[in-house]
């Protein structure tokens, strides 16, 4: 199992054709999310990539509620983590840097069944909080 996840965190990350995207309304601010719904992908996430477009995000789709563990591993820029559990905002992790040398792991407060990564600075830019409502819609 360990070598599986190893494998799965490790792997280099990009946008491929078979890429899922969903926009989200979050606060006041709209957004367009890359889809991560399978072990690959989740595990995957934004790792390796050297930049994330203004608009862009990640929204990551878990089977199942829990305190599900996010890993700064393998990242370039810093992140806002937004974490939700019906579409709520449970928590928020703002201005995430990257690791450097050492994997940061980040836990959220509350049992989530989603997460969005966006760029650094977001959360205050939309003044989200802790309850907020997120809507998702397919163009």
């Amino acid at each position: 199992m360990f070598l599986l996840l190893a494998i799965i965190i490790f792997s280099p990350s990009a946008v491929r054709a078979d890429t899922k995207f969903i926009s989200a309304k979050i606060g006041k601010c709209e957004y367009k999310l890359e889809v991560a719904d399978s072990y690959l992908k989740i595990g995957r996430g934004l790792s390796g990539r050297k930049s994330l477009a203004e608009k862009a995000g990640m929204l990551f789709i878990f089977p199942s509620a829990g305190r599900h563990i996010f890993v700064m591993d393998g990242m370039n820029f810093p992140l806002d983590f937004i974490f939700l559990r019906n579409n709520r905002i449970v928590d928020l992790m703002g201005n995430v840097s990257p690791a450097g040398q050492k994997a940061i792991r980040l836990i959220p407060k509350a049992k989530i069944d989603r997460a969005i990564e966006l760029n650094a600075g977001q959360i205050k830019k939309c003044r989200l909080k802790t309850g907020d409502f997120i809507s998702f819609h397919r163009k």
